[in-house]
């Protein structure tokens, strides 16, 4: 062992003295080292730093490279024949370790030959293999007609059957707690026979007087569930919402809500909180309510701050009770302006929480329910059109049969297949944009939108291009 520092590291008023010794095995391993100047004066207590460079390399770890075989495409036979031909008595005339590099390079070379290992061969093997998995013979197959003359677009021809209110009855959790009409769920399910035939009743009656569950009841208490389950609520409406458009599934979401002028249900719920803290916030509701709301900042702080009017924040240990009602809906109504908040008049508020929702057209009504669906499919990219179904990845080609895109405005104003029914009917407007066309235009009367859509409709039905 070798001691590298010499000089005292450490001064006292009369003496000094080595306290940090720099220890070693080899000297040549350290590359440098010193003891940093004592910078007081003297009789002054001081620690010197001592340091030094030592020249260690990281040891480098072997990396080993496997091969990956496709083994269920490998040519056995080959192999096997391969292996047969070789000389082993004269290869293996050697000493042991030679002798066992030659077995194992010789089986190596035969299975690079006859079982695929190449990174090309097995990204197409691969390739091969999800294609067989995935692909479909659509090479002769048309697009499926829309019937949609013998579609009664009524829900009250719905049935619902004494069986399946019973099956449903009898699939109920009985842990679940009791609802705001203190019906126990216990009650339903040991009761499932009895009360399957007036539930029946009832159910049925609903749907005949267009009477449908609330998919808001008391969404303002658990808002804060999975997201998971937030998207399965939205489905329903969303579906809701293909029905009433006549869109298919590949629409967008965005679309559908922007085409009905709908609002998407957490939104929905965002705002039903608002109202909800708004009547809390200037005594409106209960007073087991209001005493929930935490004091506002000018109350708390002596201060005169721009947001001195806005509500304290609550402290949340957890994420679940930070997204919960109260903490969460705190941070959004400081967001409002303090205009706004500060006015006791709900009308006030929701004027401004809904001043983004769209009304729909009234022309959007026009024509007959083919005609509207197949108008509104064209508005939403999600028609049968080749560009749409390609964008989708359904069909292989945007190009129309005369060698364009077909896209919305190739089929509706270029396409030189449907020239004599265009001429008949889309060329007998004036030259409209595609898009108001497609979705009308504020700049003119509603009659003249409503007149432009019964010619766009009567040029897709009579085309045919979307099924007869």
């Amino acid at each position: 062992m070798h001691q590298a520092i010499t000089e005292p590291t450490f001064y006292c008023e009369n003496s000094s003295s080595l306290l940090d010794p720099l220890i070693v095995n080899d000297i040549h391993i350290l590359a440098y080292h010193e003891v940093s100047e004592n910078i007081l004066e003297a009789n002054t207590r001081y620690h010197c730093q001592a340091s030094g460079i030592l020249n260690l390399h990281k040891p480098k770890y072997t990396q080993f490279k496997r091969k990956v075989w496709d083994f269920e495409k490998g040519d056995y036979d080959r192999y096997c024949e391969e292996l047969r031909q070789v000389d082993w008595d004269t290869l293996l005339d050697t000493n042991l370790n030679n002798a066992v590099s030659i077995v194992t390079q010789k089986i190596l070379d035969a299975a690079n030959k006859h079982i695929p290992n190449d990174n090309k061969d097995k990204a197409n093997a691969f390739n091969r293999y999800f294609c067989d998995q995935s692909s479909v013979d659509d090479s002769s197959t048309n697009i499926p007609e829309l019937n949609l003359d013998d579609i009664i677009h009524t829900l009250d021809n719905i049935i619902i059957t004494q069986e399946e209110v019973h099956d449903q009855l009898l699939l109920l959790d009985v842990c679940k707690a009791t609802g705001p009409d203190s019906i126990s769920t216990r009650f339903l399910k040991y009761a499932a026979r009895e009360l399957s035939y007036p539930l029946a009743l009832l159910f049925n009656k609903s749907l005949q007087f267009f009477i449908r569950p609330i998919l808001e009841y008391a969404d303002t208490v658990w808002d804060n569930i999975p997201i998971y389950l937030k998207d399965k609520i939205e489905s329903i409406q969303i579906e809701a919402a293909r029905v009433v458009t006549g869109a298919t599934k590949l629409c967008s979401k965005s679309k559908l809500y922007n085409d009905t002028g709908w609002v998407s249900l957490s939104e929905r719920r965002s705002r039903h909180k608002i109202i909800k803290f708004h009547d809390m916030f200037h005594d409106q509701a209960p007073n087991y309510l209001c005493s929930l709301v935490p004091q506002q900042l000018y109350q708390v702080y002596n201060c005169n701050t721009r947001r001195a009017f806005n509500v304290q924040n609550m402290n949340c240990r957890t994420t679940f009770y930070q997204n919960s009602f109260l903490p969460s809906v705190i941070r959004e109504w400081n967001s409002l302006p303090q205009d706004v908040g500060c006015n006791p008049s709900k009308f006030i508020l929701k004027n401004y929480i809904n001043r983004d929702i769209k009304k729909v057209p009234t022309y959007y009504n026009t024509g007959c329910r083919k005609g509207q669906i197949l108008h509104a499919r064209l508005r939403l990219n999600c028609s049968g059109l080749n560009e749409h179904l390609f964008q989708k990845n359904i069909v292989l080609s945007s190009l129309c049969i005369c060698g364009h895109v077909e896209s919305s405005k190739h089929y509706l104003l270029e396409c030189h297949n449907y020239r004599l029914i265009r001429t008949q009917t889309i060329s007998t407007l004036p030259r409209y944009k595609i898009q108001t066309l497609l979705s009308g235009s504020e700049l003119i009367s509603d009659e003249e939108n409503e007149n432009i859509f019964r010619v766009v409709q009567s040029f897709i039905l009579e085309t045919g291009r979307f099924g007869s």
